[in-house]
Protein backbone atom coordinates (compact mmCIF):
# COMPACT_ATOMS: atom_id res chain seq x y z
CA UNK A 1 0.00 0.00 0.00
CA UNK A 2 1.25 3.35 -0.88
CA UNK A 3 1.58 6.69 1.36
CA UNK A 4 -1.05 8.43 -1.06
CA UNK A 5 -3.44 5.09 0.10
CA UNK A 6 -2.58 5.33 3.39
CA UNK A 7 -3.47 8.98 3.64
CA UNK A 8 -6.73 8.61 1.56
CA UNK A 9 -8.42 5.87 4.17
CA UNK A 10 -7.25 8.21 6.88
CA UNK A 11 -9.25 10.92 5.94
CA UNK A 12 -12.60 8.44 5.06
CA UNK A 13 -12.11 6.85 8.83
CA UNK A 14 -12.11 10.47 10.31
CA UNK A 15 -16.11 11.50 11.77
CA UNK A 16 -17.75 13.84 9.51
CA UNK A 17 -19.14 17.25 11.31
CA UNK A 18 -21.32 19.41 9.86
CA UNK A 19 -22.58 23.19 10.41
CA UNK A 20 -26.03 23.29 12.40
CA UNK A 21 -26.78 25.56 9.77
CA UNK A 22 -26.15 23.58 7.10
CA UNK A 23 -29.00 21.06 9.29
CA UNK A 24 -32.84 21.70 7.76
CA UNK A 25 -35.48 21.37 10.55
CA UNK A 26 -37.12 18.04 10.82
CA UNK A 27 -40.33 18.07 8.64
CA UNK A 28 -43.58 18.17 11.35
CA UNK A 29 -46.07 15.88 11.90
CA UNK A 30 -49.71 17.09 10.90
CA UNK A 31 -50.95 16.33 14.33
CA UNK A 32 -47.86 18.32 16.41
CA UNK A 33 -49.54 21.22 13.91
CA UNK A 34 -52.51 21.01 14.83
CA UNK A 35 -52.44 21.02 18.81
CA UNK A 36 -50.08 24.13 18.28
CA UNK A 37 -53.03 25.79 16.86
CA UNK A 38 -55.55 24.79 19.22
CA UNK A 39 -53.13 25.80 21.61
CA UNK A 40 -52.47 28.95 20.04
CA UNK A 41 -56.87 29.66 20.17
CA UNK A 42 -56.96 28.09 23.58
CA UNK A 43 -54.40 31.44 24.50
CA UNK A 44 -56.50 33.53 22.50
CA UNK A 45 -59.71 32.86 24.10
CA UNK A 46 -58.38 33.05 27.29
CA UNK A 47 -57.03 36.62 26.37
CA UNK A 48 -60.28 37.39 25.63
CA UNK A 49 -62.47 36.03 28.15
CA UNK A 50 -62.05 35.47 31.93
CA UNK A 51 -65.49 33.80 34.29
CA UNK A 52 -67.36 35.42 36.48
CA UNK A 53 -66.55 35.60 39.82
CA UNK A 54 -70.35 35.31 41.29
CA UNK A 55 -71.93 33.15 38.59
CA UNK A 56 -68.72 31.11 36.36
CA UNK A 57 -70.34 32.51 33.30
CA UNK A 58 -67.76 33.44 30.48
CA UNK A 59 -67.40 37.41 30.14
CA UNK A 60 -65.63 39.09 27.40
CA UNK A 61 -62.43 40.68 28.48
CA UNK A 62 -63.36 43.96 26.89
CA UNK A 63 -66.64 44.03 29.28
CA UNK A 64 -64.41 43.20 31.83
CA UNK A 65 -62.15 46.26 31.21
CA UNK A 66 -65.19 48.49 30.96
CA UNK A 67 -66.28 47.60 34.05
CA UNK A 68 -63.55 47.77 35.92
CA UNK A 69 -62.55 51.91 34.32
CA UNK A 70 -66.37 52.60 35.27
CA UNK A 71 -65.68 51.82 38.97
CA UNK A 72 -62.13 53.21 38.64
CA UNK A 73 -60.22 50.46 38.81
CA UNK A 74 -61.38 49.61 42.92
CA UNK A 75 -61.07 46.40 44.62
CA UNK A 76 -63.45 44.52 43.35
CA UNK A 77 -65.60 42.72 47.20
CA UNK A 78 -68.31 41.20 46.73
CA UNK A 79 -71.05 43.82 46.34
CA UNK A 80 -69.23 45.02 43.07
CA UNK A 81 -68.81 41.41 42.17
CA UNK A 82 -72.81 40.91 42.06
CA UNK A 83 -72.90 44.22 40.48
CA UNK A 84 -70.76 43.04 37.26
CA UNK A 85 -72.72 39.57 37.22
CA UNK A 86 -75.59 41.54 37.57
CA UNK A 87 -74.14 43.50 34.04
CA UNK A 88 -72.87 40.88 32.04
CA UNK A 89 -76.56 38.63 32.83
CA UNK A 90 -78.49 42.38 31.73
CA UNK A 91 -75.88 42.57 28.57
CA UNK A 92 -76.01 38.75 27.75
CA UNK A 93 -80.25 39.12 28.15
CA UNK A 94 -80.14 42.35 25.75
CA UNK A 95 -78.69 39.82 23.01
CA UNK A 96 -81.37 37.23 23.44
CA UNK A 97 -84.19 39.61 23.67
CA UNK A 98 -82.96 40.82 19.97
CA UNK A 99 -82.08 37.44 18.47
CA UNK A 100 -85.61 36.14 19.35
CA UNK A 101 -87.76 38.87 17.83
CA UNK A 102 -89.51 39.84 20.96
CA UNK A 103 -90.72 43.48 20.54
CA UNK A 104 -90.01 46.56 21.68
CA UNK A 105 -93.31 46.80 24.28
CA UNK A 106 -95.40 50.27 24.61
CA UNK A 107 -96.87 50.66 27.74
CA UNK A 108 -99.21 53.57 27.05
CA UNK A 109 -100.75 51.52 25.00
CA UNK A 110 -101.18 48.45 26.92
CA UNK A 111 -103.84 49.08 28.70
CA UNK A 112 -105.93 49.70 25.59
CA UNK A 113 -104.66 46.20 24.02
CA UNK A 114 -106.07 44.41 26.79
CA UNK A 115 -109.87 44.79 26.22
CA UNK A 116 -109.72 43.18 22.98
CA UNK A 117 -108.64 39.82 25.20
CA UNK A 118 -111.53 40.19 27.50
CA UNK A 119 -113.78 37.86 25.11
CA UNK A 120 -111.04 35.27 25.97
CA UNK A 121 -111.32 35.58 29.30
CA UNK A 122 -114.84 35.34 29.45
CA UNK A 123 -114.84 31.65 27.94
CA UNK A 124 -112.60 30.86 30.28
CA UNK A 125 -114.17 31.77 33.12
CA UNK A 126 -117.52 30.17 31.90
CA UNK A 127 -116.21 27.04 30.92
CA UNK A 128 -116.19 27.55 26.97
CA UNK A 129 -112.61 27.48 26.60
CA UNK A 130 -110.40 24.59 27.97
CA UNK A 131 -107.61 26.58 29.79
CA UNK A 132 -103.85 25.16 29.36
CA UNK A 133 -103.02 26.94 32.96
CA UNK A 134 -105.87 26.10 34.36
CA UNK A 135 -105.19 21.91 33.89
CA UNK A 136 -101.35 22.94 34.68
CA UNK A 137 -102.84 25.34 37.80
CA UNK A 138 -104.64 22.06 39.09
CA UNK A 139 -101.66 19.89 38.70
CA UNK A 140 -99.61 21.37 40.64
CA UNK A 141 -102.02 21.86 43.44
CA UNK A 142 -103.14 18.48 43.84
CA UNK A 143 -99.17 17.16 43.57
CA UNK A 144 -98.12 19.82 46.00
CA UNK A 145 -98.39 20.05 49.95
CA UNK A 146 -100.45 23.58 50.58
CA UNK A 147 -97.60 25.35 51.82
CA UNK A 148 -95.78 24.51 48.70
CA UNK A 149 -98.18 25.25 46.14
CA UNK A 150 -99.14 28.84 47.69
CA UNK A 151 -95.81 29.83 47.92
CA UNK A 152 -95.05 28.45 44.05
CA UNK A 153 -97.70 30.63 43.49
CA UNK A 154 -97.40 33.86 45.10
CA UNK A 155 -93.57 33.32 43.42
CA UNK A 156 -94.31 32.90 40.64
CA UNK A 157 -91.94 29.95 40.05
CA UNK A 158 -94.20 27.20 38.58
CA UNK A 159 -93.74 25.90 34.86
CA UNK A 160 -92.25 29.17 33.62
CA UNK A 161 -96.00 31.15 33.75
CA UNK A 162 -96.98 34.36 34.43
CA UNK A 163 -96.73 37.16 31.59
CA UNK A 164 -93.17 35.95 29.78
CA UNK A 165 -91.70 38.94 28.20
CA UNK A 166 -94.20 41.07 29.90
CA UNK A 167 -92.67 40.58 32.93
CA UNK A 168 -94.15 41.46 36.31
CA UNK A 169 -94.75 44.87 35.22
CA UNK A 170 -97.02 43.63 32.73
CA UNK A 171 -98.50 41.00 34.88
CA UNK A 172 -99.64 43.76 37.54
CA UNK A 173 -101.43 45.77 35.04
CA UNK A 174 -102.81 42.25 33.32
CA UNK A 175 -103.74 41.29 36.66
CA UNK A 176 -105.70 44.69 37.66
CA UNK A 177 -107.53 44.86 34.32
CA UNK A 178 -108.75 40.87 34.87
CA UNK A 179 -110.07 42.06 38.59
CA UNK A 180 -111.71 45.09 37.60
CA UNK A 181 -113.47 43.71 34.62
CA UNK A 182 -114.45 40.23 36.03
CA UNK A 183 -114.87 40.72 39.91
CA UNK A 184 -118.52 39.72 39.55
CA UNK A 185 -117.70 36.71 37.81
CA UNK A 186 -114.63 35.96 39.82
CA UNK A 187 -116.67 36.43 43.18
CA UNK A 188 -119.58 33.89 41.48
CA UNK A 189 -116.88 31.48 40.51
CA UNK A 190 -115.28 31.53 43.65
CA UNK A 191 -118.46 29.41 45.54
CA UNK A 192 -118.18 26.36 42.48
CA UNK A 193 -114.60 26.68 41.15
CA UNK A 194 -112.44 23.94 43.19
CA UNK A 195 -109.07 25.49 42.62
CA UNK A 196 -110.60 28.90 43.92
CA UNK A 197 -112.84 27.33 47.12
CA UNK A 198 -109.42 25.45 48.03
CA UNK A 199 -107.70 28.52 49.71
CA UNK A 200 -104.12 28.79 50.74
CA UNK A 201 -103.60 25.39 49.24
CA UNK A 202 -103.36 27.06 45.78
CA UNK A 203 -103.62 30.20 46.17
CA UNK A 204 -107.53 31.32 46.47
CA UNK A 205 -108.11 33.98 44.21
CA UNK A 206 -104.73 35.33 43.90
CA UNK A 207 -103.59 32.04 42.54
CA UNK A 208 -106.08 31.78 40.32
CA UNK A 209 -106.00 34.76 38.44
CA UNK A 210 -102.15 34.76 38.14
CA UNK A 211 -101.54 31.53 37.52
CA UNK A 212 -104.61 31.24 34.69
CA UNK A 213 -105.83 33.90 33.52
CA UNK A 214 -102.98 36.50 33.61
CA UNK A 215 -100.98 33.56 31.20
CA UNK A 216 -104.39 33.50 29.14
CA UNK A 217 -104.17 37.24 28.53
CA UNK A 218 -100.49 37.26 27.87
CA UNK A 219 -100.58 34.55 24.90
CA UNK A 220 -103.48 36.75 23.18
CA UNK A 221 -100.88 39.03 23.67
CA UNK A 222 -98.43 37.40 22.10
CA UNK A 223 -100.06 36.23 19.33
CA UNK A 224 -100.59 39.60 18.16
CA UNK A 225 -96.76 40.56 18.92
CA UNK A 226 -94.93 37.64 17.10
CA UNK A 227 -97.85 36.58 14.37
CA UNK A 228 -98.27 33.17 16.18
CA UNK A 229 -100.66 30.37 17.03
CA UNK A 230 -101.75 30.06 20.81
CA UNK A 231 -99.74 26.86 21.00
CA UNK A 232 -96.42 28.55 19.93
CA UNK A 233 -97.41 31.65 22.54
CA UNK A 234 -97.60 29.43 25.23
CA UNK A 235 -93.92 28.24 24.29
CA UNK A 236 -92.45 31.71 23.50
CA UNK A 237 -94.36 32.74 27.41
CA UNK A 238 -92.23 30.10 29.11
CA UNK A 239 -89.07 30.75 27.40
CA UNK A 240 -89.21 34.23 28.13
CA UNK A 241 -90.36 34.01 31.66
CA UNK A 242 -87.10 35.50 33.19
CA UNK A 243 -85.96 37.59 30.67
CA UNK A 244 -89.13 39.23 31.24
CA UNK A 245 -88.27 39.51 35.13
CA UNK A 246 -85.26 41.05 34.07
CA UNK A 247 -85.81 43.80 31.31
CA UNK A 248 -89.93 44.43 32.65
CA UNK A 249 -90.04 44.46 36.48
CA UNK A 250 -92.75 45.63 38.81
CA UNK A 251 -91.93 49.95 39.30
CA UNK A 252 -93.77 50.41 42.33
CA UNK A 253 -93.08 47.28 44.53
CA UNK A 254 -92.03 49.46 47.93
CA UNK A 255 -95.41 50.28 47.96
CA UNK A 256 -97.33 49.42 50.41
CA UNK A 257 -100.08 46.20 50.08
CA UNK A 258 -103.17 46.75 50.77
CA UNK A 259 -106.15 43.84 51.12
CA UNK A 260 -108.72 44.50 48.48
CA UNK A 261 -112.32 42.95 49.08
CA UNK A 262 -113.34 41.34 45.57
CA UNK A 263 -117.17 42.24 46.45
CA UNK A 264 -116.12 46.43 46.34
CA UNK A 265 -113.86 46.41 43.41
CA UNK A 266 -114.41 50.61 43.16
CA UNK A 267 -111.52 50.32 46.42
CA UNK A 268 -108.86 49.73 43.82
CA UNK A 269 -107.17 52.95 42.36
CA UNK A 270 -104.27 54.14 40.64
CA UNK A 271 -102.51 55.00 44.03
CA UNK A 272 -103.79 51.62 45.49
CA UNK A 273 -101.52 48.86 45.20
CA UNK A 274 -103.75 45.49 44.87
CA UNK A 275 -102.76 42.15 47.04
CA UNK A 276 -103.77 40.22 43.77
CA UNK A 277 -100.72 42.04 41.65
CA UNK A 278 -98.39 42.48 44.75
CA UNK A 279 -95.05 40.58 43.19
CA UNK A 280 -91.22 40.25 44.26
CA UNK A 281 -89.08 41.52 41.66
CA UNK A 282 -85.91 40.44 40.38
CA UNK A 283 -83.05 42.85 39.76
CA UNK A 284 -80.58 41.51 37.47
CA UNK A 285 -79.70 44.86 35.59
CA UNK A 286 -76.73 46.91 36.47
CA UNK A 287 -78.26 50.29 37.78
Amino acid sequence: MTIADSTDLSAQSQPITLDSSQLSPPPSSPISSLCDIELAQEADQLDKHLSCPICGMKVEKDFWDKFQDEISYKRMNLRLQERFCQAHKARSADDVWTDRGYPKIDWSALQGRLKAHHRHIHAVLDGHYESHYYKQHAKMVSSTKGYTARSAVFTGHFTGLRAGYYGTKGEKIMAEDIVRTFSDKLRTLSETDPLIASGSASGGMSGFVHAILVPEMACGLIMEDMKCDRDTAQDILADSADIGEMFNEEEDEEMPRVEIDLLDPSEINDETEVLFTQRPGKKFRLV
